[in-house]
């Protein structure tokens, strides 16, 4: 998952054939440009492990054969491989690429500014 945003990635149909049912499922993550400035900044390198723990207690917790996990920045990411390393099921990691900037009516969304930017402006 892209730090706070949804993938919201569509696994293949499931197979009956096969005996495969996907089951999708979210983790939280800290996007460090909502988090600056104030005493949220303190869980951006913490969420990693809860991440990892969550994802965790998810697998072990329905009794899941393998795992196929997303992420796209510097806590959901080390986040999924940690819980892959400590689940050791058949997994398959894939980036899900940066966010791109937004852009509403030709320029530059406000959203999209970079919280350095802004709270360097003062």
């Amino acid at each position: 998952m892209r730090c706070s945003a949804s993938s919201r990635a569509k696994p293949a149909p499931p197979s009956a054939a096969r005996g495969v049912l996907p089951f999708d499922f979210a983790s939280i993550s800290v996007a460090d440009s909502m988090s600056m400035n104030h005493g949220g900044m303190r869980y951006s390198l913490v969420s990693r492990e809860i991440i990892a723990d969550g994802v965790e207690a998810v697998a072990r917790g329905h009794a899941y054969d393998a795992l196929v996990t997303f992420a796209g920045c510097d806590k959901t990411l080390p986040g999924m491989m940690m819980a892959m390393v400590r689940l050791n099921l058949p997994s398959v990691f894939v980036y899900g690429g940066a966010a791109l900037p937004g852009r509403w009516q030709g320029a530059m969304s406000p959203c999209s500014i970079p919280m350095r930017r802004s709270g360097g402006a003062r």
